[in-house]
Order: C-alpha cells, then structure tokens, then sequence
C-alpha cells in the first residue's frame, strides 16, 4: 500500500513530491466581495450573541463552485437553557 500511495504522491521522474496544483494570483472581485460580507454578517452574529446573552453556536458558512463563491449562509443553533 506504501508504493502504491508514493506513486500518487511523486512523480515518477524525480522523485520528488508533485507539484501543488497552482492558485490564481490574488482573489477575485467578486470574492473579495462576498469574502467582506461574510465578515460582516460574522461580526453582527457575534455582537447579537454577545448582547442576548445567547447560548449556542453561530457560524458563516460559503459553498463554492469551481472556485468562485456561489453562497453564503448564516447559521444559528440556539440553546434552550
């Protein structure tokens, strides 16, 4: 199993590790847009929890496709206490 996992991990003519596949220089705009509205819908969830005394979890979360942001979804899992 090590050999057959070795020959997926390096190329054969060097023995080297295969290249990493190769990311786009810099962030798309639209990206870069989506990016800073997650941030800021993450900093208003916080502040909400923060200020409700909420128990439970908040999170973001992005669903990509073939590289380019597609959604972003909040997320909130309250606690009954």
């Amino acid at each position: 199993m090590s050999a057959r996992k070795s020959q997926l991990t390096r190329s054969s003519e060097t023995a080297k590790p295969a290249p990493a596949r190769e990311v786009k220089a810099g962030r798309s705009e639209h990206n870069r847009s989506l990016l800073a509205r997650a941030h800021q819908r993450m900093n208003e969830l916080v502040e909400q929890a923060e200020a409700e005394g909420f128990y439970g979890v908040v999170s973001i979360e992005a669903t990509f496709e073939a590289g380019r942001i597609n959604t972003i979804r909040r997320r909130i899992d309250g606690t009954d206490k």
